[in-house]
């Protein structure tokens, strides 16, 4: 549950004003160090995501493990467990 309310937060972090901007102001290199910088210290296993500006998705990645005891690797693909985190988000949707 923990991890998941970690990857959660990253995930609204992205959503700050640290990364609002036009796609013109988009780094990718940017979004890389942080994410690697806060799986790392927020010792969060695996994540994917998706950077959407106007309705349109403009990049998404993947990073870590899916399941680290068996070192599979997360994919655009891999379904996380969210259970009741997610009211916390998609009353807005």
């Amino acid at each position: 549950m923990t991890k998941t309310l970690l990857t959660i937060v990253l995930l609204t972090l992205f959503t700050s004003s640290s990364f609002r901007g036009t796609a013109q102001t988009f780094n990718k290199k940017d979004l890389n160090n942080y994410i690697k910088t806060e799986m790392k210290g927020e010792q969060i296993p695996g994540l994917a995501y998706a950077v959407i500006l106007n309705g349109k998705i403009i990049d998404t990645g993947a990073y870590g493990f899916a399941n680290v005891e068996l070192q599979s690797p997360v994919t655009m693909h891999t379904k996380f467990a969210l259970g009741s985190i997610g009211k916390t988000f998609t009353p807005p949707l």
